[in-house]
């Protein structure tokens, strides 16, 4: 995971929405480079690219545009409406409401699986939400497709019977079980679901209307398709789901549903200040966004990028990686200064760490 650091460039990509019929597009392309990204972009686009992409530098915002087409059998194009599946980016929303509830005393990551799951096997009692949260449990990273029906306790009763696949603490496993065995504790501490809570705790307070898994009640017309092979994949609304959210093998881990707008203003608060977490009073560097996010579900393949410094190679890897993977598409890069190999950028030396993964 990496440590918080206040972004200076976010871009954040993103495939499989809708805009209403009714909204008129509200693209923004700033001269420069923000024309360079579009014209790199259209390109993508006739390649078979299609998403919503947002790029700000600081406190200007260089382009806002959607590419393609959210819904192919509607004909709806994509813009900064859109509502897209966020995948693993999921993770980053139930990592910051365990971190609030930290902070008010009602968990501590610290804490085992025992304190909240005294019937768990001995071997998994001594699992701390901080390894969970690190993908160190030993969990495997799944137990199931996505939109099996599975309760809550039908869901734990099957992650405590699953034999770990490491010692917990000795080795990094990616584990969508881990993060949905988060999602239980939240919802035994709070007494409410994860996306009651998410929403009430983290979501209203920031104004962002437009995440979440059902609360939110999208306009369909809004919602982005996933697409494989040419084939209409829906999206997780169209997939059998509880009443209260999605079954819990994809709880917490995966699923969501966003915009480019509430993404960008949620880590901007994440990044640029206190209003979700008292950063001061984190005990360790807390990792809130992992490096890279690993997984897939049965829906859709998403990827998210993070760099440090950005050139006009790294964002052609990223577009080529775009246009490879079709349907819902998500890339969020945080960088504190836009590395360039072209004058008429603003300075940099052009180096850069790119780090990516197939996400959930």
């Amino acid at each position: 995971m990496s440590r918080l650091l206040l972004p200076g460039l976010a871009l954040a990509l993103a495939c499989g929405t809708a805009a209403p019929l009714h909204s008129l597009p509200t693209d923004t392309v700033a001269a420069g480079l923000g024309a360079r990204l579009d014209s790199a972009l259209r390109a993508a686009a006739q390649r078979g690219f299609s998403g919503v992409v947002r790029v700000q530098r600081g406190d200007t915002l260089l382009l806002r545009k959607g590419y393609g087409l959210a819904n192919r059998d509607r004909q709806i194009p994509f813009s900064d409406e859109s509502v897209i599946q966020i995948g693993s980016n999921t993770k980053d929303f139930t990592l910051v409401t365990l971190l609030r509830l930290q902070q008010r005393g009602r968990l501590s990551l610290r804490d085992s699986l025992g304190k909240y799951f005294p019937a768990a096997p001995a071997e998994k009692r001594g699992i701390t939400l901080q390894q969970l949260v690190e993908h160190r449990g030993g969990f495997p990273i799944g137990l199931g497709g996505d939109f099996e029906s599975l309760t809550r306790d039908q869901f734990l009763q099957r992650a405590f019977a699953t034999p770990l696949r490491a010692q917990p603490g000795t080795r990094e496993i990616y584990s969508n079980t881990g993060y949905a065995i988060l999602a239980a504790v939240i919802e035994k501490v709070t007494g409410r679901s994860y996306d009651e809570h998410v929403r009430n705790d983290v979501l209203v307070p920031l104004g962002l209307e437009n995440t979440g898994y059902l609360l939110p009640r999208f306009d369909p017309e809004r919602v982005a398709h996933g697409y494989a092979n040419g084939e209409d994949r829906g999206n997780t609304l169209l997939k059998p789901h509880a009443a209260d959210g999605p079954y819990w093998n994809l709880r917490g881990n995966g699923g969501m549903l966003s915009t480019v707008e509430d993404m960008h203003a949620f880590y901007r608060a994440l990044f640029g200040g206190e209003r979700l977490l008292l950063l001061h009073a984190i005990e360790q560097p807390i990792l809130v966004l992992p490096d890279h996010l690993l997984g897939s579900d049965d829906l859709v393949l998403h990827r998210l990028v993070f760099l440090v410094g950005l050139d006009l190679h790294q964002l052609a890897l990223v577009l080529a990686q775009a246009a490879l993977h079709r349907g819902q598409f998500l890339v969020d890069v945080a960088a504190r200064r836009l590395a360039h190999l072209d004058p008429a950028f603003d300075g940099g030396d052009g180096s850069g760490a790119l780090d990516t993964g197939p996400g959930r």
